[in-house]
């Protein structure tokens, strides 16, 4: 984490995007330690978006303990915020956005693959889209899990999406 900062703090790249498992099993301690370093970094001009990962939700952190440990990279930028989970629409810089999808297994959703999104963030997403699209803006998805299969088969769990098909 360290070296990625470093570099990244050096680089200034135009966005840093971390894709989830920022802690094992959400544990309030290491949500707090992560957070305090990537606020250093963006005190050093680096701008970063996160998005959750299967592990970074426990019993110690749920959806709304993480948005705020991580209200900084993301989600308080937030040009539009999903009500069905913590995916957020966010401009990175004129025409540069950012779409966090929050794919992951929580309260009442259920996958048979191991992530999914639901029919209402997918209309959520639709919406994003197409208000991109008036902006000129391109927009570049991000998520902890697969949005398409990468098995040879697709069936295979392998942390894929089980919305794939309407995601492709």
């Amino acid at each position: 984490l360290d070296t990625l900062l470093a570099e990244a703090e050096a680089d200034r790249p135009a966005a840093l995007l971390l894709c989830g498992d920022l802690t094992n099993d959400g544990r309030e301690g290491e949500h707090r330690e992560l957070s305090a370093r990537l606020a250093q970094a963006a005190a050093a001009g680096v701008r970063i978006f996160v998005t959750p990962g299967n592990h970074d939700l426990g019993s110690e952190t749920g959806p709304e303990e993480f948005v705020g440990y991580y209200a900084d990279f993301g989600y308080d930028r937030a040009l539009s915020r999903d009500e069905d989970s913590m995916s957020y629409l966010a401009e990175v810089s004129d025409g540069l956005w950012v779409l966090s999808l929050d794919c992951n297994i929580y309260g009442d959703k259920t996958s048979e693959t191991a992530a999914t999104i639901s029919d209402a963030t997918l209309a959520w997403v639709e919406d994003c889209l197409a208000r991109a699209a008036g902006a000129g803006a391109m927009v570049v998805p991000f998520s902890h899990h697969n949005l398409l299969p990468h098995t040879l088969d697709g069936t295979v769990r392998n942390y894929n999406n089980d919305q794939a098909a309407r995601l492709g």
